[in-house]
């Protein structure tokens, strides 16, 4: 038994001489080593968690199918007093992402407006360059123009007119998910921009699922 307490006395002296004979700085540095292991595991698994997450939000986005290109053009009917011509639509992928696509040019009394709808299944990066400015709230004005953030009846987006070209813009996000666009030349005044927001009304967006 004495034998048996004497070894333990030993191996107790031997630790408490081992952590005796750390200087500070070395006890310093280990708990320093602690910590930054902590740290980086910490990082480690929040990049995986983040990466999962991209992975999960990519895969929800795959599984939405994009309209038919066909619906959308449904969705840019005739209007009186304009006349239409150039209707088209396409499908197109990129980056593992689908997106379709409807356009149709509408003139009258020399005013040519572009107008488009793509479905873009809701990818972020679709979106971005409308919702980038909105969420930044970059508005502007000066002599050669304006830009503002406009919403209304569930589109927000962005309105732009450029006066040395004669040229204004509408640029709306619909549901998160679909872009619409109208593209206007020659007019005169930013009061002209009013004839845009009357097209974008006569747009079916009842058909934008």
């Amino acid at each position: 038994m004495k034998k048996f307490l004497g070894i333990v006395g030993i191996l107790i002296l031997v630790g408490f001489t081992g952590f005796c004979g750390k200087s500070r700085e070395e006890r310093q540095a280990e708990r320093a080593v602690k910590q930054l292991k902590n740290q980086m595991e910490k990082m480690a698994k929040g990049m995986k968690e983040m990466a999962e997450q991209t992975q999960q939000k990519a895969k929800e986005v795959k599984e939405v199918k994009v309209m038919d290109f066909k619906a959308l053009e449904e969705a840019l009917p005739e209007v009186e007093g304009w006349k239409r011509a150039n209707l088209e639509g396409q499908k197109m992928a990129a980056s593992g992402l689908s997106y379709s696509t409807a356009s149709a040019e509408y003139t009258r009394d020399g005013i040519k407006v572009h107008v488009s709808i793509t479905d873009t299944a809701g990818a972020k990066v679709a979106l971005m360059p409308v919702l980038g400015m909105v969420n930044m709230g970059i508005e502007r004005e000066d002599e050669h123009g304006y830009q503002k953030i406009v919403k209304k009846d569930g589109l927000v987006g962005v309105e732009e007119y450029d006066k040395d070209n004669q040229e204004g813009n509408l640029s709306l996000v619909y549901k998160n998910r679909y872009v619409i666009t109208l593209q206007g030349s020659n007019l005169k005044s930013p009061s002209d921009l009013k004839l845009l927001w009357d097209l974008l009304e006569k747009i079916d967006l009842s058909k934008l699922n």
